[in-house]
C-alpha cells in the first residue's frame, strides 16, 4: 500500500525566504501594536462616486498612503529611522513601501513598491502611480517593482534573487541586520514606513497579527458592516481593521498616541477626496 500517494516537490522561492529574513528582522524591533477600527464609509462612498462619475479607479491602499504620508510628516518624529547604535535619522519625505501582487511567470507574486513622496502627492497621482505599477509588465525574477534608481538596481539581480533561498539564513541575515543600522540606505531601499493589505481581499472581521521592519507599519485586515453611533443615532457603518505597529526603541508612547489619533481623523475624514467627490451624496 502506497502511503505517500502522487505529490510535487518544490523548490523554496527567493519571495519565501525573503518574507522568512523579514519577519526575523521585524522580531528584532519593539514594536507596540495597536488594534483599531476605522470608519471608511465616507472614503468608500466617494471613491465609488468618483468611478461612476469619471471613470476613474482610485486605489484604496494608495490612498491610505497618502492618508499615512501626511500623518508622518505632522508627526515627523515617526518618519524616521535608527542610525548606528545611538543615534536616530528623521526624514522630511515620507516614502511609503505598499505590495503589490503580480502575475509573474504564471505564478501570483507580492512584490514591495515604494512610493516616494506620498505627503507630497495628490489623491489622483498617487491612485495612477499605483495602477501603473500594477499594470507593468514583470519577470519571474523580478524582487521589486518601481523606477527609482535603486530598485531599478536590484531589478539587475535575477541571479540574486533565483539563489537567494540557497543562501544559509545566519548569512541573509546578516544584510538586514546592517539595514536596520543604517537609515540612508534603509529609506532608499524600503521607504520609511509600510502598508500591508492583508485582509483587503475578503470581507473577515479581524486584525492582522505581523511584524514590521519600519519604525511605523500598518497592516490592513478586512472592511465589516457593523452598527455604530453616528450624531446620537445608531447607524451601519463601514469599519476598516487596521493593526499599527510602532517601534517604542524609537517612540514615546504620548507622540505614538498623537499620530495614531491624527491618523484616524484623516482616515475618517477621507482625507483628499473631498475635492473629488464633493457632489457625491453618498460621501457625505
Amino acid at each position: 500500500m502506497d502511503l505517500i500517494g502522487r505529490h510535487e516537490i518544490r523548490r523554496l522561492s527567493w519571495s519565501s525566504a525573503t518574507a522568512s529574513d523579514i519577519m526575523e528582522a521585524g522580531r528584532r524591533r519593539h514594536h507596540v501594536a495597536g488594534l483599531v477600527e476605522l470608519d471608511v464609509t465616507a472614503a468608500r462612498g466617494r471613491i465609488r462616486g468618483i468611478r461612476e462619475r469619471t471613470g476613474e479607479s482610485v486605489s484604496f491602499t494608495g490612498w491610505l498612503a497618502g492618508c499615512l504620508g501626511r500623518a508622518l510628516a505632522e508627526h515627523r518624529a515617526l518618519n524616521a529611522h535608527r542610525h548606528g547604535r545611538a543615534r536616530v535619522v528623521v526624514f522630511d519625505d515620507v516614502d511609503v513601501t505598499i505590495i503589490v501582487e503580480r502575475d509573474a511567470g504564471g505564478t501570483r507574486r507580492p512584490l514591495p513598491f515604494v512610493l516616494r513622496h506620498a505627503n507630497e502627492k495628490t489623491v489622483l497621482e498617487i491612485s495612477r502611480e499605483v495602477r501603473a505599477v500594477q499594470a507593468a509588465p514583470i519577470g519571474e525574477d523580478e524582487m521589486v517593482m518601481g523606477g527609482g534608481r535603486w530598485t531599478r538596481w536590484l531589478a539587475r539581480l535575477p541571479r540574486v534573487a533565483r539563489f537567494y533561498a540557497l543562501v544559509p539564513s545566519p548569512i541573509r541575515l546578516l544584510f538586514w541586520k546592517a539595514l536596520s543600522r543604517d537609515a540612508f540606505a534603509a529609506k532608499r531601499i524600503m521607504g520609511t514606513a509600510g502598508i500591508t493589505a492583508v485582509g483587503m481581499m475578503g470581507h473577515l472581521s479581524g486584525w492582522p497579527l505581523t511584524v514590521g521592519v519600519h519604525t511605523v507599519d500598518l497592516a490592513i485586515g478586512g472592511i465589516v458592516e457593523k452598527p455604530r453611533v453616528v450624531a446620537g443615532r445608531m447607524e451601519p457603518r463601514e469599519m476598516l481593521a487596521v493593526t499599527i505597529l510602532v517601534d517604542h526603541d524609537i517612540v514615546d508612547g504620548a507622540p505614538a498616541t498623537r499620530f495614531v489619533s491624527r491618523l484616524a481623523e484623516l482616515v475618517e475624514s477621507a482625507h483628499g477626496l473631498e475635492p473629488l467627490a464633493a457632489a457625491d451624496p453618498a460621501g457625505r
